[in-house]
Order: structure tokens, then C-alpha cells, then sequence
């Protein structure tokens, strides 16, 4: 791929003085690359970024803007690429998913839009029709309803919104979860998704005659509708899952140390790529099994487990067995959506095992750990302070 469509994404669908432009105009596509497959990833790219550039503000936009041509000219100044076929591949994986790393310099889009989508400061839920329109959810849980053609959508079983879909043309829209809120949305297919907090889904209004594919961010449990015809895919930065029909979490968090996929029942093929340049690997995974890929040392394991471990926390409720309270405590403020400080950090190599019931405040649920351990809570603010 040529590095004039990467500069073509930081000029027009970048703009930091209006909407993205790009999406308005007709692509000449072959005079960007070589073969259908860079093709297909560019598209990737440019797809995400239509749907991702209007929930960022001015500055925001420029940030980002800023961030891709310092790619480009980290790129042209050391030269560490011969052909632009090569460039297409890495340049692609760092903007798509992964990060690029040229002499220390890292860019990673999906990450910098983790950074703004789950701030702290936004606290409504947010729907995204079509990459224009934005509808606000303040509640703490809130439901998604689909039509079967994906033009009705009901909120809370309340409030019903209307888009327009065309029928040579794919509708994409966007549920971003703050910290502190969930969301379940039943898709137009009939598929349900309970959303965690600090999570991001990406789906069509109404799904293709051929496949059902949707992206994700942070976790989420599927109850997928069975279809033969159409298996349903979810990717993710690090992971692809394909079904026919099933019932699974999938956990994908930006900042946890280990990406998973927990089965329930049915069967999943998992696609995983934890190197940058390796072609990905595929593995089957059994019901009452969980595949975790570690971030660090690059490797998968699958093991037995017992699945409410991975899905109680739709219900209200987290199980721990022997977890380090460094992981609990990270659920915990993703949660609540609550700044905690560990002021010792050998504290957060204790292990807990144990029932915590969401209902409580976080504090609350904190005090339940601490029955077994030997720390101090304070509040300070807005920040728990664990002594």
C-alpha cells in the first residue's frame, strides 16, 4: 500500500474542522495497492475510522491526525521498508489492531481510541447510528432493542428510534460502555450481548446475507442465534471467534495482561495472532473450556473451568478462586468506575477466593475482600486508597 492513503485518512476523514468528508466521495482504490487483500485491510482501516472519528471532539481528531503522520514520517526517515507491499502489511496491523514500532516509536489507533472512548469524565452510555447520529443513555443498565431489518431500535423498552437502511449497503453502528454502566442489546438476528463496562461494540444494523460479523472492546457475554448459513464472527485487537450458535464471554481489554474466550456451550473456532508479523493461529475450543492468550509471552493455553467463574458478573455478581487482587481490583473499578490507589504493590500479589455481590457500593465490596486480607481502605474524594 502506498503511504498517500494513510495521508489521504489524516486529511479527509481526520479533519479536525468538521465531519469525516472521506466517506462522501468516491474511492479509487486500485491506485492505492496491489492485490485484493491489502484491499480488504485498508477497508478495515478506513471502515473503523468512519465510525470511530465522530465520538472524538476537535482536538481529539487532531491528536489523532498527528498520530498517523508521525507514522508515516517515522517510516519514511529510518526506511526499514523496501517494498510498499511490506509497508502495507505492518503499517495496516499497527492502525487496525496492534502496535507499530519503528525505533521506539510506537502508534497504535485503536489504543488512543480507548483513551478517549472510556474516559472517566464520559458517563452515559452512547449509541452511534451510522457514524452520525449520537443517542445518549444515561442509566446505569440500559437495553438495546433491534428490529428483525434493523430500522426500529428501542431503548429501555421505552423510547424508539428509526434509522434509515439501504439495501446495497452496510448500516454500522457503535455501543460505547462507560466505566460504571452495562448495556444489553438484542441484535437484529436476535443474537443478545450483555456489555461489561469500559467496552466498545461495533455491529451492522442488520446483518449481511452471507455472514454475521461485529468487533468488540473490553468484555462481553453472546447468546448467539443459531444460523448454519450465516456464522457470526466477533473480532477484537488480538482474537477472532467464528460460531453458528452458542453461548460465550470474550474478554479483550486494552490494558489486562491476558486476553480469553469462555465457552458455555455450543463450539467456537478462535483465531488468534499475538505476533505482529506471524500469520494467525486457529484452535477449536470445547464447552466448559477457557483459551487465554498472554499479552507477554505470547502463547495460548486452554483449560477446564467452571463458566459462571467468566459470565456471573451479567448477573450482578463476581467469583473469585485463588485471583490475584490486583485482577479483582480492576474489575472493581472498571465497575464502579472508581479511581483505586494501592499505595504497597505487594498487596496486589495477595490472592482471594470468594462471592462478591455487586449490589454493594464499591467500598462496600472492598470491605469484603479485606475480611481475608490485612490492608486499610480509605476514601479520599473520589479515590479509594488501600493502605
Amino acid at each position: 500500500m502506498k503511504e498517500e492513503f494513510l495521508n489521504k485518512l489524516a486529511e479527509d476523514v481526520l479533519s479536525a474542522d468538521g465531519n469525516p468528508q472521506f466517506s462522501n466521495s468516491k474511492v479509487d482504490y486500485d491506485k492505492y495497492w496491489e492485490s485484493p487483500k491489502e484491499e480488504k485491510k485498508a477497508k478495515r482501516i478506513y471502515n473503523f475510522l468512519i465510525r470511530f472519528i465522530p465520538t472524538l471532539d476537535k482536538k481529539e481528531k487532531a491528536d489523532l491526525k498527528a498520530d498517523i503522520i508521525s507514522t508515516i514520517t517515522g517510516y519514511r526517515k529510518k526506511k526499514l521498508i523496501t517494498y510498499w507491499s511490506s509497508a502495507a502489511a505492518i503499517l495496516i496491523i499497527a492502525i487496525v489492531s496492534t502496535t507499530l514500532i519503528i525505533q521506539n516509536n510506537q502508534t497504535n489507533i485503536e489504543h488512543y481510541a480507548s483513551k478517549h472512548l472510556f474516559n472517566k469524565n464520559k458517563k452515559t452510555t452512547r449509541l452511534i447510528l451510522n457514524g452520525e447520529r449520537e443517542l445518549k443513555i444515561g442509566a446505569k443498565t440500559s437495553t438495546i432493542d433491534y428490529a428483525q431489518n434493523g430500522s426500529e431500535i428501542v431503548i429501555n423498552a421505552q423510547r424508539i428510534y428509526s434509522q434509515e437502511i439501504k439495501p446495497d449497503e452496510q448500516t454500522y453502528n457503535t455501543v460505547i460502555v462507560p466505566y460504571g454502566k452495562r448495556t444489553q442489546l438484542s441484535l437484529a438476528d436476535g443474537t443478545k450481548v450483555w456489555l461489561n463496562s469500559g467496552s466498545r461494540l461495533d455491529y451492522p444494523a442488520s446483518f449481511s446475507k452471507d455472514k454475521r460479523e461485529i468487533y468488540l472492546e473490553g468484555e462481553a457475554l453472546f447468546d448467539v442465534i443459531h444460523d448454519e448459513k450465516k456464522p457470526f464472527i466477533v473480532s477484537s485487537n488480538i482474537m477472532e471467534v467464528k460460531v453458528l450458535g452458542t453461548v460465550f464471554n470474550m474478554s479483550v481489554y486494552e490494558d489486562d495482561e491476558f486476553s480469553s474466550a469462555t465457552l458455555v456451550e455450543g463450539s467456537i473456532e478462535l483465531k488468534y495472532n499475538v505476533s505482529k508479523i506471524l500469520p494467525a493461529s486457529k484452535t477449536k475450543v470445547e464447552p466448559g473450556t477457557i483459551a487465554i492468550i498472554s499479552k507477554n509471552n505470547k502463547s495460548l493455553i486452554k483449560k477446564p473451568v467452571e463458566t459462571k467463574y467468566h459470565t456471573s458478573w451479567k448477573d450482578g455478581y463476581l467469583i473469585f478462586r485463588q485471583t490475584k487482587l490486583k485482577q479483582i481490583l480492576r474489575k472493581v473499578s472498571r465497575y464502579y468506575n472508581v479511581e483505586i490507589d494501592v499505595q504497597d504493590p505487594k498487596i496486589c500479589e495477595e490472592t482471594f477466593s470468594g462471592y462478591l455481590d455487586l449490589k454493594n457500593n464499591a467500598l462496600q465490596v472492598l470491605e469484603t475482600i479485606n475480611r481475608t486480607s490485612n490492608f486499610k481502605i480509605e476514601k479520599t474524594g473520589d479515590i479509594i486508597i488501600i493502605k
